[in-house]
């Protein structure tokens, strides 16, 4: 499908655009006042505008998962979930914490 390889295209080439916005950060740092400045600003702002449109872009191109959305972490693995083990620490298959209430002792 197209958007299979849209999607990994418009993610390099906005990395590529935040890039370019962080390194016009850095010259407007030390470049005084005057015309070559004014440019550099308006080249910032062209390159944060170009992110701006490729985030709306993705927004539509991407599947919606509404639970993963609510919870403030779409785009994230569920384990990486907020109190999910992660799978680097070999935990892939632990429960997340929370997920089923909290636990009783059979002591009672």
């Amino acid at each position: 499908m197209a958007t299979d390889m849209l999607v990994p295209a418009l993610r390099d080439v906005r990395e590529a655009q935040a890039a370019l916005a962080n390194r016009f950060k850095a010259h407007l740092a030390v470049t005084p006042a005057g015309e070559y400045r004014e440019v550099l600003e308006r080249r910032a702002g062209d390159a944060r505008g170009h992110m701006h449109r490729i985030d709306e872009r993705l927004g539509t191109l991407q599947p919606r998962r509404p639970v993963l959305t609510v919870l403030g972490v779409s785009g994230t693995s569920p384990n990486k979930l907020p109190g999910c083990p992660s799978t680097r620490q070999g935990l892939s298959r632990a429960p997340c914490r929370g997920a089923r209430g909290p636990r009783r002792s059979s002591n009672y």
